[in-house]
């Protein structure tokens, strides 16, 4: 940065010795191992200078030593001047502040120059001359030079945008591609635990299936079972409507037979009780007539009524002795009718059972069929979702 004119001002007196006023460049900094920064000349003699520099925290500051690099004219008695460059060690005499922006700092070199700038031997118009003259001849190559320098950087500015744009294309594409990528990996993820869920409900309608197989065979076994036990049971029951009916008619028979026995025997002893009674009237008739003949009927008749008693009595015995089997028969046919109704009862209950499970195996058939339904629906939705997307995923 230019601070002031450019090219080379007057020479004016300080002290001793004159000083070479001129706007060149310079570095300085404020140690070896430092930042160097840059400043402008203001003026030079051989034993100090004084430069511009910016106003701000890296300005050096009073009794402070910097180093600076900077190049001096030395003209010779020809037509043109060489520069002359040097490294010198000073300290910070005076720092101005020429505005809020530029300071202007003056230093004492610890080593003086060879020679004294401002005390060349020459004019100050010839000193223009040169230096203008100089400042000309490099013009153009500089101009020349900065061009092409202008020209890299453009190039090298675009090429650099170019690449950034490129660059930038590329990032954008990858992390869309990332994206994509992570997106698929969601779906993939996605459908591998759908998958895996709808495995999971495959093998548990699977299980399920089994279990209800399980219980659909126990079932049939426990039905098969009842039915042979059914069959089994209405065998006994036949056998025992079967006996019973044997028992029941042969206790029909020998009630009948009993009851035409005693009918016979009642009759027959009715019959002979009258023929005794009458025979005893008539006996009883004759004795008034006949008193012995009386006594020995008399004697007669009651071994005749005791004969009939006795007959009497053993009717009673045998009817007594028929009871017992009549009851027994009786029994039987009860306890028959009791056993045919709690077989009836039994074979009831069985038809009941049999009923139930029959519905409860229906119910389980349906429920299986219903869930092999919806697992296969399911599956199928699952399979059409991957297809969709590995289509979407082909177009893209």
């Amino acid at each position: 940065m230019v601070f002031g004119a450019s090219g080379m001002d007057s020479v004016y007196n300080q002290r001793e010795e004159q000083r070479l006023r001129y706007r060149w460049y310079l570095k300085f900094a404020n140690n070896a191992d430092e930042k160097t920064l840059t400043g402008q000349m203001f003026d030079i003699s051989s034993r100090g200078m004084a430069f511009l520099c910016h106003c701000d925290e890296n300005c050096p500051n009073p009794d402070e030593k910097i180093t600076t690099r900077f190049a001096v004219p030395h003209f010779d008695s020809g037509d043109s001047f060489d520069l002359i460059f040097f490294n010198r060690t000073g300290r910070v005499c005076r720092v101005d502040d020429l505005s809020t922006r530029v300071r202007r700092v003056a230093i004492q070199f610890a080593k003086p120059l060879f020679f004294k700038p401002g005390e060349q031997n020459i004019s100050e118009s010839e000193a223009q001359r040169r230096l203008n003259a100089q400042k000309h001849a490099r013009t153009e190559p500089e101009r020349r030079m900065k061009t092409q320098a202008e020209e890299k950087t453009r190039l090298y500015v675009e090429t650099i945008r170019r690449l950034e744009d490129k660059l930038e294309a590329e990032t954008a594409a990858r992390l869309k591609a990332e994206e994509q990528a992570q997106t698929n990996n969601a779906v993939t993820i996605k459908a591998q635990d759908q998958a895996a869920s709808y495995a999971r409900a495959k093998d548990r309608t699977e299980r399920t299936a089994e279990t209800e197989s399980k219980a659909r065979a126990q079932a049939e076994q426990r039905l098969r079972s009842e039915i042979e036990a059914r069959v089994e049971a209405e065998k006994q029951l036949k056998v025992a409507i079967e006996k019973h009916s044997g028992i029941k008619a042969q206790a029909a028979e020998e009630i009948a037979t009993v009851k035409s026995e005693m009918s016979e025997a009642i009759r027959t002893a009715q019959s002979e009780a009258q023929k005794e009674a009458e025979f005893h009237v008539e006996t009883i008739n004759r004795l008034k007539d006949e008193p012995e003949a009386e006594t020995a009927a008399g004697l007669k008749a009651g071994e005749k009524a005791q004969t009939n008693s006795d007959i009497s009595v053993k009717t009673e015995d045998k009817a007594a002795a028929y009871a017992p089997a009549r009851d027994q028969a009786r029994t039987t046919a009860t306890d028959e009718s009791e056993s045919r109704a709690q077989a009836e009862q039994h074979l009831r209950s069985e038809i009941e059972a049999r009923v139930k499970a029959e519905e409860q195996l229906k119910a389980a058939i349906e429920e299986q069929s219903r869930i092999k339904a919806q697992a296969a629906k399911e599956i199928s939705a699952v399979k059409s979702r991957m297809l969709f997307k590995e289509m979407r995923k082909l177009k893209t």
